[in-house]
């Protein structure tokens, strides 16, 4: 190889060498620069995070107990309370739905981040600051009947009970009564303590019972009306015709001139034209109703009407062998007399729960 190759070679090798060094270098200015656009995000998400943080935390010192969730507004990116602005967040976050409490003298603020450059990451406000002091929360209790005593089911407090009592009536009593006999109407109340002094109670209502009585209400069988009779599960009536037509009977010769033209007669009359001329045709028409009184209708081809009317025999009762019987009914009216009573203890509808003969409770 001459010395002109060798400088080829040299010229491929350094141009090789040059492009490496030059993709290392570039790699490294975008790593460096994406390194720099991420601290540059998280910087903005931190500041909001504080600034959120020490707005809410004042808010929430200076006013405690009269904190208002519902004046704590997200809207557009910006929080804002009592239609305050507290801060507009970077571009590069969004904010999620925020939770807030003021329950037993403690504010729990929480209000998520969203960072879609930094999605590993967990960002977002959340504060719980308690303002008293001490163990606010009430203990609880509930009643239930057993037999006819009224008992505690449940006295509960994450601290534990100290003391606790149970009597008819809502003076308060701390008499260590697990259970009370029902002997009495009133309200028999349950009295709880926790080891701090808070106090809580529960309640079951004693009513007495009420006396009902119920009817079992007999009748005869109801039956068509005068003059009615029965046909078919209904009555049947019949009633003259108002207006009929009469009897035709009409007869012709063999030349068809009329021979005969004769109102009222009998078929027999009719038939007997007939003979009179051995080429004679006659027809006859039988005597129809025409008009019925209101509500009958004309019957077949007579020159009368009827009606029909459907019946029950014990219409809305029950039928028996021997009449028709309405049961446990409130009161016997109308055709129905009574022929047998019960009666009982029943708890009014303001107390459905039956105790005993004696007492009703909710």
């Amino acid at each position: 190889m001459n010395k002109k190759g060798y400088m080829l070679v040299e010229i491929i090798l350094a141009s090789v060498i040059a492009f490496a060094i030059a993709y290392f270098v570039l790699s490294i200015t975008i790593k460096l620069k994406n390194k720099n656009d991420d601290m540059l995000v998280m910087t903005l998400v931190k500041t909001d995070e504080t600034i959120i943080t020490n707005k809410l935390m004042n808010y929430a010192i200076n006013e405690g107990e009269n904190f208002d969730c519902s004046k704590l507004v997200i809207a557009n990116n910006t929080v804002k309370y009592k239609n305050k602005t507290i801060d507009i967040v970077n571009d590069y976050t969004s904010l999620g739905k925020k939770k807030c409490t003021n329950n037993d003298g403690r504010i729990i603020i929480s209000i998520p981040f969203k960072v879609l450059q930094l999605k590993s990451a967990d960002y977002g406000v959340d504060i719980a600051y308690k303002y008293i002091i001490g163990d606010m929360i009430l203990p609880t209790c509930t009643l239930k009947v057993s037999g006819t005593n009224i008992a505690f089911d449940t006295k509960e407090d994450d601290n534990g009970i100290s003391a606790f009592g149970l009597v008819n009536g809502t003076d308060k009593n701390y008499n260590n009564n697990e259970s009370v006999a029902v002997n009495a109407i009133g309200t028999y109340t349950g009295f709880v303590k926790d080891l701090v002094g808070n106090e809580g109670q529960c309640s079951i209502d004693v009513v007495s019972t009420v006396t009902s009585s119920s009817y079992t209400c007999k009748k005869s069988y109801d039956a068509c009306p005068n003059g009615w009779s029965e046909q078919s599960g209904g009555c049947v009536g019949y009633s003259g015709c108002n207006t009929y037509r009469q009897s035709l009977c009409q007869c012709w010769n063999d030349k068809g001139e009329k021979v005969y033209d004769g109102s009222g007669a009998s078929l027999n009359a009719c038939n007997s034209m007939r003979g009179t001329g051995s080429n004679y045709t006659c027809s006859y028409s039988a005597p129809t109703c025409v008009s019925c009184p209101s509500g009958y209708y004309p019957y077949g081809s007579e020159n009368y009407c009827y009606a029909n009317i459907a019946y029950s025999e014990c219409n809305g009762g029950t039928k028996q062998s021997d009449g028709c019987y309405l049961y446990n009914q409130s009161s016997c009216s109308g055709s129905y007399t009574s022929v047998g009573e019960t009666g009982g203890a029943v708890c009014p509808e303001t107390h459905p729960n039956k105790i005993n003969d004696n007492y009703c409770y909710k």
